[in-house]
């Protein structure tokens, strides 16, 4: 399978750590609802996926089962990213090494559902305090002049 990487046009890392991946033939599947910016708030519950590490200096062996974690969001201040990047934290874990490019969930107020709220591009070492995520809903436009969606 060929497949095209598509790297934020404003990529610096930290900055607009988010990319897309275009296959060269169609795949059915159902692609995780994109959160719009109402859709996040400081204290809200959200949850983290990841095939990364399970130890805190990120060592190791990588799972072999994906991993998940529910805290909420702790705000933006995290890293010097611009533009911000949305802080997971307070919850039963974080992210570690092999975690990045895993979404971090919402419940979203206005539809009800889990949306996908942002990337995980950046996190501490060693590992536990809280990650941060590329906001999604900085580069919707961007997402969708590229896929459509």
């Amino acid at each position: 399978m060929d497949v095209n990487v598509i790297q934020h046009p404003s990529y610096s890392w930290p900055n607009n750590d988010i990319a897309l991946v275009r296959l060269d033939r169609d795949v059915r599947t159902t692609y995780s609802p994109l959160a719009s910016a109402g859709d996040i708030a400081r204290n809200q519950v959200a949850e983290v996926y990841g095939w990364g590490s399970e130890r805190t200096d990120w060592g190791g062996p990588l799972p072999t089962r994906l991993k998940y974690a529910r805290g909420a969001m702790i705000g933006t201040q995290c890293t010097p990213a611009n533009p911000a990047v949305l802080c997971f934290g307070a919850g039963n874990g974080t992210t570690a090494g092999g975690d990045s490019g895993g979404p971090l969930m919402v419940w979203s107020p206005q539809t009800g559902r889990w949306v996908q709220a942002g990337v995980s591009a950046v996190g501490p070492k060693p590992s536990g305090s809280w990650s941060g995520y590329t906001n999604i809903t900085h580069s919707r436009a961007w997402i969708r002049q590229i896929t459509g969606v």
